[in-house]
């Protein structure tokens, strides 16, 4: 996964083209809806789970099917909603997942999740902020203290059970050089979650935010993506420091209608809990998204045809009517 998402777009940017596999708008097709982006035609090679192959001009990149997927491990079980970081930047406050979620998933109706039961996670920020070790904790339960930036785009996909549901997320870790921003963004749309990583140790990079959430947002719809403000590598903020950043970082989440966390991908505190709080918060848009939608077509409903003249359904009702009198 990592060659496609890096090197796709490096190639092309080389060659001055666009990227020859446009992969990113797949996800919100049918499986194997791949379209070439200089044709304009369907990806000749059906996609089974996420991708098969990945075309880099004239070379063709093999990358292993995910068609069959593991169990999902038990310590990404979650059965009650994780609860927030801080009352004061948290957007959603309740304790509970919602009741007709709980009631979709008993009654077994987990088609309402959607076709892949995924979501899509961006993770955006300054370099050196700490995106990648965050994400590598999360997934890897490692650290690795030697500093490698990003080239591109990075993916990672980790695997849920949501109130017995399987559920997964997308973490797609992005570039913070200038340089690769413009590789980076091409990989934003379709985000039901965005993540905007700051370190508490750098007030500059806290400033920074609001241009990472305005270019994240270019590609996505405002309404329909859920906001996370994370301030990385407490461990090396002193108590004094800490307070004085978070009460600026709450006060920005506030602004921006995100939810805040602070956390350390050293010693993993609150590492865990963010990714679960995620999960369980997309899990439970998408449920609530697909239910509002399959509520709003039922069984035995009159569908009516609009036309320039009258009512087609009212006008063959009224035929029907006349004859019988």
């Amino acid at each position: 996964m990592h060659v496609c998402a890096t090197l796709c777009p490096m190639i092309s940017a080389a060659r001055g083209t666009r990227p020859a596999l446009n992969i990113l708008p797949k996800f919100q097709r049918e499986p194997g809806d791949a379209y070439c982006s200089v044709t304009k035609e369907p990806h000749p090679v059906p996609l089974q789970g996420l991708f098969d192959h990945c075309y880099l001009g004239l070379m063709s990149v093999r990358v292993p099917s995910m068609s069959v997927l593991p169990p999902v491990r038990r310590d990404r079980i979650i059965a009650q909603l994780p609860q927030f970081y801080s009352k004061k930047a948290a957007v959603h406050t309740k304790d509970e997942f919602n009741s007709k979620v709980k009631t979709a998933c008993q009654e077994q109706r987990t088609g309402t999740v959607g076709r892949f039961k995924i979501a899509k996670v961006i993770v955006v920020g300054d370099l050196a902020v700490g995106k990648t070790c965050l994400i590598n904790r999360f997934c890897k339960d490692a650290f690795d203290k030697n500093y490698k930036a990003t080239i591109g785009v990075d993916f990672e996909m980790e695997r849920f059970e949501v109130l017995g549901v399987p559920f997964s997320l997308q973490l797609w870790d992005t570039a913070g050089q200038e340089r690769f921003k413009c590789i980076a963004s091409t990989y934003y749309r379709g985000a039901q979650t965005i993540v905007i990583v700051f370190d508490v140790n750098d007030v500059a990079s806290l400033g920074h935010a609001r241009q990472w959430l305005e270019d994240a947002l270019k590609e996505n719809d405002p309404t329909n993506v859920q906001l996370f403000l994370v301030g990385t590598k407490k461990d090396l903020s002193s108590p004094a420091q800490y307070s004085q950043i978070e009460q600026d970082a709450i006060e920005l989440a506030e602004e921006i209608k995100a939810e805040y966390w602070a956390l350390s991908s050293l010693t993993g505190e609150n590492v865990r809990e963010f990714f679960f709080r995620i999960a369980s918060l997309a899990f439970e848009a998408n449920v609530l998204a697909e239910l509002e939608k399959s509520g709003s077509r039922h069984i035995g409903d009159v569908i009516k045809i609009n036309s320039n003249s009258n009512n087609v359904y009212a006008t063959s009702k009224k035929k029907q009517s006349n004859c019988c009198q």
